[in-house]
């Protein structure tokens, strides 16, 4: 599970994965806010075994309404993308693929795993029209 937690101004940005607690379909996390505010807390499940990637990027509209999650993504032997996984060989470059349903300013927020273990975060904000 991805819990993605941004403050209502898109200026602070949380990634968590709730745990399972031992009970059936209960998971759960301690989250320690990074900044004061208002939040928009939006989640994502996926199967056991669907979770993993080289990286990610969180898409949300200014107005904090308009969520998006993508992996990143490699060719496979036929050409066709498919996710980056960790322990792959692939960059300097890696691909992803969103779509800004409506116009307006986006914020993203990039997710990097590096080959030491660290993840780095990189903000962007774009305009579409």
């Amino acid at each position: 599970m991805h819990l993605i937690a941004t403050r209502e101004d898109l200026g602070t940005f949380a990634h968590a994965h709730p745990q399972p607690t031992g009970r059936p379909g209960q998971l759960a996390i301690d989250l320690v806010f990074p900044t004061a505010g208002r939040y928009v807390v939006n989640t994502e499940f996926r199967r056991q075994g669907q979770l993993s990637a080289a990286g990610h990027v969180v898409v949300m509209r200014a107005d904090a309404v308009t969520f998006a999650h993508e992996h990143v993504e490699v060719e496979n032997d036929r050409g066709r993308p498919v996710f980056a996984l960790p322990g792959q060989t692939f960059g300097p470059q890696l691909d992803v693929h969103a779509e800004f349903p409506t116009p307006g300013r986006y914020r993203i927020w990039g997710q990097f795993r590096l080959a030491d273990g660290r993840v780095i975060t990189a903000p962007f904000t774009v305009t579409a029209s």
